[in-house]
């Protein structure tokens, strides 16, 4: 497993002496964080912060399925790629993508999460107004937070 994972998993109470699926919280801010592999075990997951790390690839988080549990993700500052596996992830409620680079295929992936209760955009880069508008459109009951900062309710 990616060995900043593995150390903020460790600092977020993982011990040989319970089960990975009794985890429920990782905040792994700033922990260099490149791949996610190793997250299928922690099926009790409901937060999960990455700010700040440079995880790319979300491919992991469709495999698992097991993160069915997950409410809250945080993966602003970091330079994710395909959104799709979010997809995966039924009980997801808040999402943070602040200060990333989005396209308009991720912002379609976006709009499909109708499940979300905040989306955190702020710091965006590449969604100009007219792609927030449809975003905003295709969840009209989840707060978000605009590339500007603006929280349109």
């Amino acid at each position: 497993p990616d060995e900043g994972l593995e150390a903020c998993l460790l600092a977020a109470g993982l011990r040989d002496d319970i089960p990975a699926a009794a985890l429920t919280k990782a905040l792994c801010t700033g922990a260099g964080i490149v791949k996610l592999d190793g997250l299928e075990a922690f099926t009790g997951l409901t937060v999960l912060g990455l700010r700040g790390n440079r995880v790319a690839t979300l491919e992991p988080l469709a495999a698992l399925g097991g993160l069915s549990v997950l409410r809250v993700l945080d993966l602003s500052g970091n330079p994710v790629g395909d959104l799709a596996p979010l997809q995966s992830l039924p009980r997801l409620r808040r999402l943070g993508l602040a200060n990333t680079a989005l396209d308009e295929s991720q912002l379609a992936v976006l709009g499909t999460l109708s499940g979300l209760g905040y989306l955190d955009l702020g710091g965006a880069q590449g969604v100009d107004s007219g792609a927030v508008a449809q975003l905003r459109a295709s969840l009209p009951n989840t707060v978000l937070v605009d590339p500007l900062g603006q929280v349109l309710e």
